[in-house]
């Protein structure tokens, strides 16, 4: 794997799943379900809002789920193991939390949002 050493302090906690997963499952490994406007948020841990393809609106923390084709979560409490909320091209994140307040994204200044092909 050629993933540059930006991508890797850019993105430590990301770059060490992938790692984990690529030497797990080698060439069976595949990134196409993880839509990388999560990753900052899984970084981070950050709350954020997300609005789904049918419109409802929930909140939670960015998790991945395991195995060789992941998908990101949606965990909605702190104590939670697991998800059925999958995140995907078609939701919207609509808040990430400060303090107790949810705000636009595009209001507060975050880390850029990678290319798979840093991955790779």
């Amino acid at each position: 794997m050629a993933m540059t050493e930006k991508t890797r302090r850019t993105y430590p906690k990301f770059s060490q799943y992938v790692l984990k997963k690529l030497r797990e499952h080698g060439g069976k490994f595949s990134m196409a379900d993880l839509d990388m406007r999560f990753v900052p948020y899984y970084e981070s841990g950050e709350r954020i809002k997300v609005k789904t393809e049918d419109g409802d609106v929930i909140t939670g923390t960015v998790g991945v789920t395991t195995g060789w084709r992941p998908v990101f979560l949606l965990i909605r409490r702190r104590n939670s193991f697991g998800s059925s909320d999958t995140l995907g091209p078609y939701d919207e994140i609509i808040g990430v939390q400060v303090g107790r307040r949810y705000y636009p994204p595009h209001e507060i200044s975050r880390m850029p949002i990678p290319k798979k092909s840093d991955f790779k």
